[in-house]
């Protein structure tokens, strides 16, 4: 499965070795002890960690960039945020944010399962929204590698993430 992920541009991918040049110039940063016990991961993981970065999907045919100017109104803003989890020197995970924002948390997500079903396929629908026709978690798989976008409760934000069969996204 081909995601072709780029963060500021820059590309990355599950089982890639660790390149720290390439990191520093995508601007990601290592996570500190603390703030990688605030998330899920796994002891082993070495975690970095980008705010507000430009990320791009499928050979950048979906970007997205964050809007984080007050002059264009709350509605309007959001975050991004990844995280590229490495164990054993290669990428096992990498978790992507949008943040603060159900508008853009929905329509990027839209976006990217269109572009998705044309490059990967069809997804597996996990979870809809009890409420609503609205899909909770999705999820396209191939061999050991899957891909999954989940929302949270308010549909504010939504998560995206590409990881070896072996590593979980919970």
């Amino acid at each position: 499965m081909n995601i072709k992920i780029e963060i500021n541009r820059i590309p990355f991918n599950i089982n890639e070795l660790i390149d720290k040049e390439k990191i520093s110039t995508a601007k990601i940063k290592k996570l500190g002890f603390f703030a990688k016990r605030m998330i899920k991961a796994n002891k082993l993981d070495v975690i970095y960690w980008a705010k507000n970065c430009e990320i791009s999907f499928f050979n950048e045919e979906h970007t997205i960039i964050p809007i984080l100017d007050s002059k264009m109104g709350s509605s309007m803003m959001f975050g991004t945020s990844c995280y590229l989890f490495y164990n054993n020197e290669k990428i096992n995970r990498i978790s992507i944010q949008i943040i603060n924002n159900s508008g853009a948390s929905q329509y990027h997500a839209k976006k990217i399962k269109e572009v998705a079903i044309t490059k990967i396929g069809e997804p597996e629908i996990i979870r809809r929204n009890q409420n609503s026709d609205l899909e909770k978690i999705v999820r396209w798989a191939e061999k050991e590698v899957q891909f999954v976008y989940e929302f949270n409760d308010t549909y504010k934000n939504v998560y995206f993430h590409l990881f070896m069969d072996s590593s979980s996204f919970n």
